[in-house]
């Protein structure tokens, strides 16, 4: 500095450089949780290239230890825990390339005193074995959510959630040779229940034997024998099925033998179903487990007959088979319906009348299961009848009859062309179900009926006039195009509408007033109307 009495001494001021590596922070810096809260941590604020990234944590001011296969920017932690009574301090930080970050702090407090308890809290099974745990203590709870750890209480996974306080935890099992433990808690909403835990021995030699087979492929509907054997001081036995992989078992009503034959087990899908059979042995342990996979029904080619004809089905018998029950499909109605006395293994239709697919099928013990779909074609003959000049004949009579023999009359009814008109031929049709009240004391209605063309397939519509029952026939429809039958009063108002698959709709207008409709099958790029009369 120069002052009017000259320079002063010279001051030096050293200035370094911009810091160019900063190893950053991680955020949240500090935060404050309830136990069985998650926690998502960041590393944030690094200057420089981080080329090497490796997470650590300390609990209560303990010694800093990695922490497992953590090497990215951001670490989701999972669940933190504190089943004690005081608040625990978790601390984490990263180690890097450019050096230590500063160091984040949780605070994890303790669950509140009335989260409840599971009982029991400590108990110890045998590979196999099962426990009921019970969630008490807490009060006003409205919420449960039960909870699982296979690691040590350092994950949880739900594993079921509603209101009830109690949990199977079904057979837990330890093929190793030292014991395991589980642990399981309830979620209530707020806060966590304590924790119970289940040590799981392993079985001492084969104490509780095993199933064979030990795994099966069948057919649905085949039947398979299964031997429990092996088992030593057994001196009760219950045969389970699962149906989920083993998570939840049920009891087999009765079963209580060394040997079961699991009969007609069903697979009604279109991949295969796997069904898993153990023995609950001295009322809390169980045996090894069979799995049996059931094959979806191979479609085969329907068996093909002339109207008239009738068929025998049988189905083997099985000592597990308690009651016999045989079913046919009606199409009007949509549904199976059992056949009256059809009640033994082999069942002959009567004599079968009109064309079409006739399904027929066994409900085995009251609905257990059932055996698969048995199908009898009759193939339809159209015949149309033409005038003097060429033009088809759109109003014909028909003579509708109920068969004798049918045993489960009047599901299904045929009927044949009067052919008073040298140019028409003998054809069969089927109706579906029709209102029986219609018929006259010998079995027979006069009605008649419309034939169309809507695009390549040919369409029956009767009876017309009619009291009520109306059908529908699409002959040759193609599967792939989607039909709409829709019904129509005059003054626009839609009484009837439905998206097609079958051949074959019925249509119930007993319910709607006398008077003229409109019936409109409709395709995406076509469609027809017609007239229908309702008396």
């Amino acid at each position: 500095m120069r002052t009017n009495l000259g320079y002063s001494s010279v001051a030096v001021i050293t200035i370094n450089p911009a810091q160019v590596n900063n190893p950053g922070s991680v955020i949240p810096m500090t935060q404050t949780i309830a136990s069985g809260s998650s926690l998502t941590l960041t590393h944030h604020g690094e200057v420089g290239v981080v080329t090497s990234r490796r997470w650590q944590q300390r609990i209560s001011g303990g010694v800093w230890t990695d922490i497992p296969n953590a090497n990215e920017s951001v670490l989701n932690m999972g669940t933190l825990t504190n089943n004690g009574s005081a608040n625990v301090t978790r601390e984490f930080q990263v180690i890097t390339n450019l050096g230590t970050s500063a160091v984040s702090r949780i605070v994890v407090i303790p669950l509140p005193a009335n989260a409840g308890h599971i009982s029991p809290a400590s108990p110890t099974i045998y590979s196999g074995g099962f426990v009921v745990l019970t969630h008490q203590g807490s009060s006003g709870v409205t919420f449960r959510q039960w909870q699982r750890s296979t690691d040590g209480g350092h994950t949880w996974t739900s594993i079921f959630k509603n209101n009830r306080d109690t949990r199977n935890t079904g057979g837990l099992f330890n093929h190793g040779t030292a014991p395991i433990t589980r642990k399981y808690r309830v979620w209530t909403g707020s806060n966590h229940s304590d924790i119970a835990v289940i040590t799981i021995n392993p079985q001492p030699g084969s104490a509780l034997g095993n199933v064979t087979p030990a795994t099966q492929t069948i057919s649905s509907g085949d039947f398979v024998t299964l031997t429990h054997q092996g088992g030593v001081g057994v001196v009760s036995r219950q045969w389970q099925q699962s149906t989920d992989g083993g998570i939840t078992w049920a009891n087999v009503t009765g079963q209580t033998a060394a040997t079961f034959s699991a009969g007609g087990i069903v697979n009604v899908g279109t991949t295969n179903m796997v069904f898993r059979y153990r023995v609950l042995a001295n009322g809390n342990l169980v045996s090894t487990f069979s799995t049996i996979t059931v094959r979806p029904p191979t479609p085969g080619a329907p068996k093909v007959i002339s109207s008239g004809d009738s068929v025998t089905l049988t189905h083997p018998s099985s000592p597990s088979t308690t009651s016999y029950q045989w079913q046919m499909f009606c199409s009007v109605r949509g549904e199976w319906v059992d056949i009256p006395g059809a009640n033994l293994p082999s069942f002959n239709t009567g004599a079968l009348i009109g064309s079409g697919d006739h399904k027929f099928r066994l409900r085995i013990n009251g609905g257990e299961s059932y055996s698969a779909e048995k199908v009898i074609r009759i193939p339809h003959r159209t015949i149309f009848s033409y005038d003097a000049s060429g033009n088809r004949i759109g109003r014909r009579t028909i003579v509708l009859s109920i068969p004798q023999s049918m045993p489960f009359a009047p599901n299904r009814v045929g009927g044949v062309v009067d052919s008073t008109d040298d140019s028409a031929e003998s054809v069969e049709y089927y109706f579906g179900a029709l209102n029986v009240m219609e018929m006259s004391e010998n079995n027979e209605i006069f009605e008649t009926f419309y034939t169309d063309k809507l695009n390549e397939s040919d369409v029956l519509i009767f009876p017309n006039p009619t009291r009520g029952a109306l059908a529908v026939e699409i002959l040759n429809k193609n599967p792939n195009v989607p039909h709409q039958i829709t019904v129509f009063s005059l003054n626009g108002l839609i009484v009837f509408q439905k998206n097609v698959i079958e051949h074959f709709t019925g249509i119930d207008l007993s319910s709607q007033p006398s008077g003229i409709y409109l019936l409109r099958i409709s395709t995406p790029d076509s469609f027809i109307t017609w007239t229908i009369i309702k008396e």
